[in-house]
């Protein structure tokens, strides 16, 4: 999309996870990780992206109506993919909760 963050200006996708949707119970269940994982976040990443293909038609032929019209749709996605892909990061399977070692 012309004016995503996506590498490449491609398209956002939905990050694997750095463990199994088991790896969690028993505080969260697999069947829970993997509804939330594969179809709730999913859901924010692909309306993000269809709302960046409807930002790059409406910037590329002026249309301001349209660019403002997006902005809900823009926040709400893109931060839904952000806060979503930070949840996961800051999880971890039992044994396996160490800092980094860089940074």
């Amino acid at each position: 999309a012309y004016l995503s963050s996506a590498p490449s200006g491609g398209k956002h996708v939905l990050p694997d996870l750095p463990y199994d949707y088991a790896a969690l119970e028993p505080s969260i269940s697999a069947e829970t990780m993997e509804i939330h994982h594969s179809k709730h976040h999913n859901t924010y990443v692909t309306n993000l992206n269809a709302a960046l293909e409807k930002l790059d038609s409406a910037v590329s032929t002026g249309d301001v109506s349209s660019i403002i019209s997006l902005q809900g749709a823009l926040k709400f996605n893109g931060g839904g993919h952000l806060n979503h892909t930070l949840f996961w990061e800051n999880l971890c399977a039992k044994g396996s909760s160490e800092f980094p070692s860089s940074g």
